[in-house]
């Protein structure tokens, strides 16, 4: 447990241990960065790295979950404007990194890894708002790459690839905002904005390589994509074909090969 408020907590081994505990209420002004060039493993059944009700936090550096839980997970109603930057994040189960109706107003930036779970195992998912993400990448998840959940994220440079789900998903939220995303060899789609996910805008993004739709929009409300590469797709490069997604924005669409872009049934 890592109780000691206004305190840096610095590994310089790569002795394996159960986990770190930051989720003493108010313990806020902690520090937990690895040494570059170690990667911690951590071994406990639980998350590996639980923050609960704490803020202005740091964690940064490379970890390694062996067991059935996340390697971060942010959860509680008191976490708000903490750094997770620099961090290499190599998990087994459900996600490598949860924010579980956790942390707002925070900042994950150079986030790197995978999720060796065969389960559909996410890579980040936010479910909480106004969250920045910055230079994500997830590499070869079994299920979704960068998964939002929650409503006024913004999500930028990043890619999700090698994915057996999708690579970006949005879901049951509003105004969350995408600039310059890529997203590459799916068997699902690469992009797609499902129930409710209203007010979703996606510039400059990049979707190529699926035996699935590139990009799919389904019962969502004014979704906005400007400037899109999508390409190879098998199937259906874009797709906003549901009857209950309104108001769409397509402009700077750029097409290649084998796929079609469908815009029917829904009302724009």
């Amino acid at each position: 447990v890592l109780a000691t408020t206004k305190t840096i907590y610095i590994v310089t081994n790569n002795t394996t241990v159960s986990d770190y505990r930051i989720n003493v209420a108010n313990t806020n002004k902690i520090a937990l960065i690895v040494q570059s060039g170690i990667m911690k493993v951590l071994n406990a059944t639980g998350t590996a790295i639980n923050v609960t009700d704490n803020s202005f936090l740091w964690i940064e550096g490379s970890f390694q979950s062996t067991g059935t839980a996340f390697v971060l997970q942010f959860s509680g109603t008191l976490c708000k404007f903490n750094v997770v930057r620099k961090f290499r994040g190599i998990g087994d189960s459900t996600a490598t990194i949860y924010n579980n109706n956790g942390t707002t107003a925070s900042l994950f930036t150079d986030i790197s890894g995978t999720n060796l779970s065969g389960t559909s195992a996410n890579f980040i998912s936010i479910d909480k708002d106004r969250n920045i993400l910055n230079n994500v990448q997830a590499y070869n998840i079994s299920g979704k790459g960068i998964d939002i959940l929650n409503s006024d994220n913004i999500i930028l440079n990043s890619f999700s690839m090698n994915t057996a789900g999708i690579g970006i998903a949005v879901t049951a939220t509003v105004n969350n905002l995408f600039l310059n995303n890529s997203t590459f060899h799916s068997t699902a789609p690469l992009v797609f904005l499902d129930t409710t996910a209203s007010v979703t805008t996606m510039m400059n993004t990049l979707a190529i390589n699926t035996s699935n739709t590139n990009a799919f929009v389904s019962n969502s409300n004014n979704p906005k994509f400007i400037n899109t590469i999508a390409a190879n797709s098998t199937t259906t490069d874009i797709s906003n074909g549901t009857a209950n997604s309104i108001n769409s924005i397509f402009r700077g669409i750029f097409k290649v090969k084998f796929g079609v872009c469908i815009i029917a049934l829904a009302v724009n």
